[in-house]
Formats: structure tokens, sequence, C-alpha cells
């Protein structure tokens, strides 16, 4: 089953993560989809196959570490705090504003960010959430996708 219900909204997620996959496609080169598969994207689809929504999670939460680092090393200001070190916890969708107004992603990446916190959403928020594993995987490659470009806007030390 592929379609996800949450009260009166219904959302296909096997289809929107389709639509997205396409638009992803059409503008990435095709070195980068003809990547080898990582050991991070060899557990995520290894998870896929037992606990989709477990994979969609940990998937979406790689992307929110590598958004994090790529903010962090491209701000002046990084909100952290001066005892710890650590980065005070930010909201997705404040870290996507703050990944744009550093020009760290462009209109389209940003709207992928969106579109894939959305989708995480409905993974972990639908009570009955059910998906095919080839949904699963196109969301894995999307969000490995997104975690490349962070890294690679994250200057070498």
């Amino acid at each position: 089953m592929t379609r996800v219900k949450a009260g009166p909204v219904e959302a296909e997620f096997a289809q929107q993560v389709d639509e997205l996959r396409k638009e992803v496609e059409a503008v990435t080169p095709e070195r980068q989809m003809a990547r080898p598969v990582s050991d991070e994207e060899a557990r995520l689809l290894e998870l896929a196959r037992v606990s989709p929504r477990s994979a969609i999670l940990e998937a979406w939460r790689g992307v929110e570490i590598a958004a994090t680092k790529a903010v962090d090393s491209h701000s002046r200001q990084a909100v952290s705090d001066a005892s710890t070190g650590y980065r005070t916890r930010t909201s997705p969708v404040a870290l996507g504003r703050e990944l744009g107004l550093l020009g760290i992603f462009n209109g389209k990446q940003m709207s992928v960010f969106h579109e894939l916190r959305a989708l995480r959403n409905q993974a972990a928020h639908v009570e009955d959430f059910e998906i095919e594993f080839e949904s699963v995987n196109s969301y894995i490659q999307l969000t490995r996708s997104l975690v490349a470009d962070l890294k690679a806007a994250v200057p070498s030390a």
C-alpha cells in the first residue's frame, strides 16, 4: 500500500517520491547518479526491508546532520552553548531557511529539502503508514544526494 491517510489529508507517498526523483535526475549529473553504494546507504536499504518507517527517519536524520555541519561551517554566528560547545537544536524549517540564506542550497535544492522533510513527517506521524520498498529506496537515494551536496559545501579543513 502506498497511500497514506492523515485525517482528511491524503497523500500518495510513492507518487511524490517518484516525481521528486525524476525532478532531481533531470538536473543531477549522470556521474553523481551512478555512484557506488556507500556503507551508510547499504545500512539504510537493509533497514528499509525490515522497517521502512525507520529507514526514512534515519535517512532524514543524515540530511539534518549534514545540513547542521554545512550551516555551522558557513555561519560566523553558529548557535552554540559556550559552556558545552554543542549546537542548540534547530528545527528543520529553520535549518532549511539557513541553508538558503547562507547560499548553501539553490532554489531547487531547497525545494527538494522541504519536500523530503514533508515526506519524512508523513512517515513519522501517520499511524498506519505502509510503503513499498522501491519508494523507500528512492527516498534514501534522494536524501543521499542531498547529503553529498551538503558535504561538498563544507570547506575542507
